[in-house]
């Protein structure tokens, strides 16, 4: 197929009947775009049906309506409307899509501007979707479950705006690896890990494999490495006495004071969302583009091109000298 093809979790989506059509909330230009959207789409003989989401996964702005199973579900805003939907949508979901009105827009990939040419491909081609796992999350106090649900980024824990340190006890898979004093640490997914994980120092994790990253924030005369985990593997935090505020934030949009003594309990849900791509579009071709790769190194350059000097030349050696332990 002409997507990447070292991407093994990559499905064609190839007969489209029905679609959902996702816009913003509060912003006119993508209200309009969603009903000329649907409008086009219905006279083209597919099922369209519209709603507005709204930010945080507990809004639960998708009415669930039986009778209609949307093959993809179009969403017109930036990364974080597209965060918000996903978190939304059942498991397995039905592949998502996304135009872009943010400012990144690494999710959310097509332009606006020729989303008519692209829902054409679309409707003509089909799409590629893509397996992408999300991170499962239960809070527990006093070894009862207080609140739960699902990220797709990633998961902070982290202080309030008093700036005192948190002090939390990690355990992965009941091996525990100690108290880290810290502005905090965050699980993110392979789709998270260009977002606020890179800035803190993480690795950028290929979305086709099942892991997620521990990532310590500021961590005070503590060695805590960044720490890649199989998605199989539960990471339990336990917040210990500190004199901060923590809270524990999900994909930057929906949080949770914690207390004392509570723990975050964070697992891999492997597979549990299906994002949607034009066929050939490329992951890494995408790193480049958004300025997460380095763009100026042109295999075609040679070393003189990039101004680096030749190294000088190895000069013959004598035959090596015995140890004198032999």
């Amino acid at each position: 197929m002409p997507t990447d093809s070292h991407d093994a979790v990559c499905q064609v989506l190839d007969t489209i009947r029905a679609v959902e059509v996702v816009d913003k909330p509060g912003d006119e230009d993508a209200r309009d775009l969603a009903h000329t959207m649907r409008d086009w789409l219905k006279s083209r003989g597919v099922a369209v049906r519209c709603w507005t989401n709204q930010l945080g996964s507990n809004s639960r702005a998708r009415s669930v309506e039986p009778q209609f199973k949307s093959d993809l579900v179009i969403v017109i805003g930036g990364d974080g409307t597209f965060l918000s939907v996903a978190r939304q949508l059942p498991q397995p979901s039905p592949a998502i899509l996304g135009f872009n009105l943010g400012k990144v827009g690494f999710l959310t990939e097509l332009c606006p501007g020729a989303w008519r040419e692209a829902l054409a491909q679309v409707l003509e081609v089909g799409v590629a979707v893509h397996q992408r796992m999300a991170l499962g999350w239960m809070i527990r106090r006093g070894g009862s479950p207080v609140a739960a649900g699902k990220a797709v980024n990633e998961l902070v824990i982290s202080r309030g705006n008093v700036a005192k340190l948190a002090v939390l006890d990690i355990a992965v898979q009941d091996e525990r690896l100690g108290a880290l004093r810290c502005d905090g640490l965050m699980a993110s997914t392979p789709s998270g890990s260009t977002g606020y994980a890179v800035s803190a120092g993480g690795p950028l994790i290929h979305p086709d494999v099942d892991a997620y990253c521990l990532t310590p924030i500021c961590p005070f005369l503590d060695t805590f490495y960044p720490l890649v985990l199989p998605c199989t593997r539960r990471t339990e935090v336990t917040l210990l006495p500190c004199r901060s505020e923590v809270w524990l934030t999900i994909d930057g949009q929906e949080g949770w004071p914690l207390q004392t003594g509570d723990t975050v309990q964070i697992e891999g849900l492997p597979r549990a969302l299906r994002f949607a791509t034009l066929q050939g579009s490329n992951y890494l071709q995408r790193l480049k583009v958004k300025g997460f790769l380095h763009r100026n190194a042109d295999p075609g350059l040679s070393w003189q091109e990039y101004g680096c000097e030749a190294a000088a030349p190895i000069p013959p050696t004598a035959e090596p000298p015995q140890d004198p332990h032999e």
